[in-house]
């Protein structure tokens, strides 16, 4: 593994948070879905359809033990 010479500093993280409103994330989760599908119903040469299980505001409050760098 290559090491860097000197110190590389503090790592700087940024979160950036964009204004969205519930139709515009259903709409972008729903392209993301259909994309996700199209890409595996080419890679196996058959119909798929993927749905993902979106995190909700209840599973995230489970999830208490992970951390957030800011």
């Amino acid at each position: 593994m290559a090491y860097a010479r000197g110190d590389t500093g503090t790592p700087i993280v940024r979160v950036y948070y964009i204004d969205a409103t519930p139709e515009l994330v259903a709409r972008t989760r729903e392209n993301f879905e259909r994309a996700l599908s199209k890409l595996e119903s080419e890679r196996l040469g058959a119909e798929v359809e993927i749905k993902v299980e979106w995190p909700t505001y209840a599973t995230r409050k489970e999830n208490t033990n992970r951390r957030r760098l800011t």
